[in-house]
């Protein structure tokens, strides 16, 4: 079996049949290589092949980034592929908006998000009485929650009360099914939204 070195982001990953015909010029075929990353084997999954088309190498881009340091998003609203590495230590908020936007994902697990983000803030149901997890990411002291069950506390971002809260909305199986980020940056509230079927939206509060 040949061996497939990696040291840089190589191609963006593509989902199709084994053997892959989208014109007389292109082919697009599973390429079963071992993989190494920085000299360390890495194993993947079945939904993390890499592929040759007309014989250059493309592996699944967000795998890739994070064996690599780095995360990757794809935004639906700007058809863009963002890859960030991970933000330097001292700053909560922007290492909590890179976990969340670049590192967490639909279907983990319970155990997998504590890993991931720490312990929740508090465990809550909306009106819907849709389970969620918040999470109240640079809060000062006496910090109190003052917004309805499931919403982002926009005054308490609004007064830097808190740099960012998130909410992880679980599904029956109790795993991941959509995410919500808001946080404060130069006046403004951003929010972040991952959705079930795993497109991504967000824009400025007004």
């Amino acid at each position: 079996m040949k061996k497939f070195i990696l040291g840089v982001i190589c191609g963006a990953g593509i989902m199709a049949a084994p053997v892959l015909y989208a014109s007389d010029a292109v082919v697009a075929k599973l390429w079963p290589v071992e993989v190494e990353v920085n000299g360390k084997p890495q194993q993947l999954s079945a939904d993390e092949a890499i592929w040759n088309i007309n014989g250059k190498a493309y592996a699944p881009v967000r795998w890739l980034a994070e064996q690599l340091g780095a995360g990757a998003m794809y935004r639906d609203r700007d058809g863009e592929l963002s890859i960030r590495s991970e933000p330097a230590e001292g700053d909560p908020m922007s290492k909590a908006e890179w976990l969340v936007q670049y590192r967490l994902k639909l279907g983990m697990s319970e155990q997998e998000v504590r890993d991931l983000l720490g312990e929740p803030a508090a465990a809550v149901k909306n009106a819907q009485n849709i389970g969620s997890w918040r999470y109240d990411i640079g809060a000062k002291p006496g910090y109190r929650f003052g917004a309805k069950p499931g919403s982002a506390d926009v005054d308490a971002l609004q007064a830097g009360s808190i740099a960012a809260q998130g909410y992880i909305v679980w599904s029956g199986e109790r795993r991941v099914e959509q995410v919500m980020l808001a946080y404060a940056r130069q006046g403004n509230i951003t929010f972040h939204y991952l959705f079930p079927d795993g497109s991504t939206g967000g824009g400025l509060y007004e």
